[in-house]
């Protein structure tokens, strides 16, 4: 039987609000996984969604995370976005190891998000140019992480040209090769890999002589810190990280990092 029968099977017999880990192993093939994203999430959402992964959570038990994306659309003239879907089924209990097939993962509360993607300069968003970009969340300091990202792919188009760049640029590696030419590594940040643009204010505040809090909110116009991260790539599985201010115009200086970074 295959595996997609094996699920629609084993649908019609589970308990309400679970599913069988057998299932979610069986899950392989992107078809596979797709099918068991569109059973697992709401009704409402499942019906929706064109791609899907499984991912297993390493915390006590059976814990598995199911992702799955609506098909990207345009959102501005280089922008495109998409609405992501999650889920987890676990069983904490469970063996962290082997565990029976028949083990009943229960289903969790579904997540909703929106991802966008700014294209190439240059580039037009239409549904064919939408396909297959470096989505990210932007839950949080949606505008200023879409502004960042553009100053980053603006950045990026004019350290693949020829003119003097309209900043100062400093970059450093635990492999002083990867730094050898630092226009060179901006223009080919691997943007597969992009990972997450991270916001934070110049000035923290104190309540007390002995107690920082966190940056007070940042107001319209106001310059703020940009740190975009990128996963792991290349053979010696570093990852890129990017800092900058942004503020009107081109930041005044841009600083790339190259390290070892251990994602869980």
């Amino acid at each position: 039987m295959t595996v997609a029968a094996l699920l629609l099977t084993a649908a019609a017999a589970q308990a309400v609000g679970t599913v069988p880990l057998g299932d979610i192993e069986a899950a392989k093939t992107p078809a596979d996984t797709l099918l068991l994203a569109r059973r697992i999430l709401p009704q409402e959402v499942a019906s929706k969604v064109v791609a899907a992964k499984v991912q297993r959570r390493w915390l006590p038990g059976q814990v598995w995370w199911i992702g799955a994306r609506e098909p990207a659309r345009v959102a501005g003239a280089d922008l495109c976005e998409q609405q992501v879907h999650s889920v987890e089924a676990a069983a904490p209990s469970a063996p962290g190891g082997a565990a029976p097939a028949e083990t009943a993962l229960t289903i969790g509360k579904s997540e909703s998000w929106t991802e966008v993607a700014v294209l190439p300069t240059g580039v037009r968003a239409t549904a064919t140019a939408c396909a297959g970009q470096s989505y990210l969340s932007v839950t949080n300091q949606g505008d200023r992480k879409v502004a960042a990202y553009r100053v980053l792919r603006s950045a990026m188009a004019v350290a693949q040209g020829r003119a003097r760049l309209p900043f100062a640029m400093t970059c450093r590696s635990e492999a002083p090769a990867a730094c050898r030419d630092a226009r060179a590594a901006l223009a080919s940040l691997p943007m597969g890999a992009l990972g997450a643009i991270n916001i934070s204010c110049l000035d923290t505040q104190k309540v007390r002589a002995d107690t920082i809090i966190r940056c007070p909110p940042l107001q319209p116009g106001q310059s703020y810190q940009a740190e975009v991260r990128f996963g792991p790539t290349g053979p010696d599985g570093q990852s890129w990280t990017v800092a900058f201010v942004h503020r009107p115009g081109w930041p005044e200086a841009i600083d790339l990092r190259r390290t070892t970074i251990i994602y869980h």
